[in-house]
């Protein structure tokens, strides 16, 4: 029994020693980034985005991990200092703000989470050929001096792109019918 303790804790220091070190060697600022082109111009699909009430449709935040959030917007719900705020069950807040909107060009947006402990920053770029409309999403924050939290960012990352490609492929769908 003493020989297994001993195991387990040699293995939990070298794996707190790995997080450590780990966190420690990567860059705390980080960047993410999807691409999509829609078949629809771009005075068509900005203003859909651009009024928050409508991620609802088309990201998998709002759905995924607890449906049972209460979504409150700001008047009006779209446009520079559009917000749109909720709480969970578990009762997490968070806020999302549009602090530019740049009409058929550009979104950008602050997100405050984890009851204003994380604050990350995105934006959409659209970019019109012809009848389609390229969009780029960014989302980009910094971890901040905590190899803890940096390790967990750098394995977070894989997870958010997937979920804004799924976003993305739900946002396609509800333009190209």
């Amino acid at each position: 029994m003493k020989k297994i303790a001993i195991t387990v804790t040699i293995i939990i220091a070298i794996i707190i020693g790995f997080v450590i070190i780990f966190g420690l060697a990567i860059e705390s600022k980080w960047e993410i980034k999807e691409l999509v082109t829609i078949n629809t111009t771009a005075d068509k699909i900005f203003p859909y985005i651009n009024k928050l009430p409508n991620w609802q449709e088309w990201t998998v935040w709002n759905t995924r991990d607890n449906p049972k959030m209460i979504f409150s917007y700001s008047e009006p719900p779209e446009g520079l200092n559009a917000f749109q705020e909720w709480v969970d069950d578990k009762k997490s807040r968070g806020k999302l703000i549009i602090t530019k909107s740049d009409l058929n060009k550009s979104i950008n947006y602050t997100l405050i989470m984890n009851n204003g402990y994380t604050k990350l920053y995105g934006d959409f770029i659209f970019n019109q050929e012809n009848s389609k409309t390229k969009i780029t999403w960014r989302i980009w924050g910094d971890a901040g001096g905590n190899p803890m939290a940096k390790t967990i960012m750098y394995f977070f990352k894989s997870m958010i792109r997937k979920d804004m490609a799924r976003g993305f492929k739900r946002l396609k769908s509800l333009f190209e019918k």
